[in-house]
């Protein structure tokens, strides 16, 4: 990260303020935006957006792109801010890094116990950044969808309805392997965690007999029951027997 990054580049990128670098494309019969458009409105209007080409050019480099960054971060934020920006950034490649090593976990034969430190390689790995990683390794896999409800609804800033849930508890098992994970909505994880709701090792689903009880009112769940959950559509990221058969054995104990 030497000095010459911010020095090297002399681009129109400079003038952010009226947008020389790019060229809005509007959809047929639409109206071009003469104030900030907002996301939601770019995505309804907005056909695609055409880059300068020396930007473009700069942006297909990796060092290129560097300089980039350090051009907005020291040109457009306070120092305290861009090293909280530096922090998230930081924080995200590490999350997206283990999820890549999670998918080269799943061609692996499935083990349920991940504890020994021959088997969890990714154990040394921080706990905000696992716990993200997975999650993000388990929802792609499930195109942000419940496995149960098959609700999906993803924001334009890229949050999401869904969680991704271990099926056999981190703590038990050490395993991040995404075979050992379903993607649920906020709802169903609940349920599932507190078995009042399991999937057998057929993909079933099974509901509590306390569902019906004490006044509740969880109608849609309810019609889920003995119903198939949704798969991924990439069969060697469904989840593992095992670990569905460990799940599904805890719930009978409880009812």
């Amino acid at each position: 990260m030497g000095e010459e990054k911010v020095t090297t580049i002399a681009l129109p990128f400079y003038h952010m303020q009226s947008e020389p670098f790019w060229e809005l494309h509007y959809k047929s019969e639409v109206v071009p935006y003469r104030t900030s458009p907002s996301l939601g409105g770019l995505r309804s209007r907005v056909q695609y957006a055409e880059v300068d080409e020396a930007l473009f050019k700069l942006l297909t480099d990796s060092g290129g792109r560097q300089q980039v960054r350090q051009v907005l971060l020291d040109r457009y934020f306070s120092p305290d801010t861009v090293g909280q920006i530096l922090e998230l950034a930081e924080f995200n490649d590490q999350t997206f890094a283990y999820a890549g090593r999670l998918g080269a976990c799943a061609a692996e034969p499935f083990m349920i116990d991940h504890t020994s430190e021959k088997e969890v390689a990714y154990s040394v790995t921080k706990s905000p950044v696992r716990d993200a990683g997975f999650s993000l390794s388990v929802r792609r896999a499930y195109d942000y969808t419940c496995a149960v409800c098959r609700s999906r609804l993803v924001t334009a800033t890229g949050n999401t309805l869904v969680d991704g849930a271990h099926i056999i508890p981190f703590k038990s098992s050490r395993n991040d392997d995404p075979r050992n994970g379903l993607a649920l909505c906020k709802s169903h994880h609940w349920m599932f965690d507190h078995f009042m709701l399991a999937i057998r090792p057929d993909y079933k689903i099974h509901l509590s007999k306390w569902m019906n009880g004490n006044d509740n009112r969880v109608e849609e769940t309810m019609r889920c029951d003995k119903h198939s959950i949704m798969l991924p559509s990439d069969q060697g990221l469904h989840p593992a027997g095992e670990a569905l058969e460990y799940q599904y054995e805890r719930f009978q104990g409880v009812q």
